[in-house]
């Protein structure tokens, strides 16, 4: 995500599809007897980066509205700065370095969705 990205408004907020979001997450944290193929992961990545960089903005306005320095205020700082950090990363060489990759993305994407619901 880049620093000069605009907060997005309340509007915003209410028009990401959650369901959507949703369906993504379930499908990349799915239980599978094997390790998907990586053309899949890739897909998923680029969802779920997709998702992190519409929630961020919206979280992070919610988070900078909180007190400083409280419990619930490190935890939000401290997914949103891992969600940028992930977003740094790629999905590796080997399948599953990209599995494990996908599931972090889609984990992040579950909190940040909570904490964005919480905003509303």
């Amino acid at each position: 995500m880049t620093t000069g990205q605009r907060p997005r408004t309340k509007q915003q907020a209410d028009e990401i599809d959650v369901d959507h979001i949703g369906q993504t997450i379930e499908q990349a944290v799915a239980q599978r007897g094997a390790l998907p193929p990586y053309q899949e992961l890739v897909d998923l990545e680029q969802l779920l980066r997709g998702h992190l960089q519409l929630l961020m903005p919206i979280v992070q306005s919610g988070t900078d509205a909180l007190n400083h320095g409280t419990p619930d205020w490190y935890r939000r700082q401290a997914w949103l700065d891992h969600s940028r950090h992930a977003l740094e990363r790629g999905l590796g060489d080997g399948l599953q370095s990209a599995a494990n990759h996908v599931e972090d993305l889609a984990r992040m994407c579950r909190i940040l969705l909570n904490y964005q619901q919480d905003t509303r």
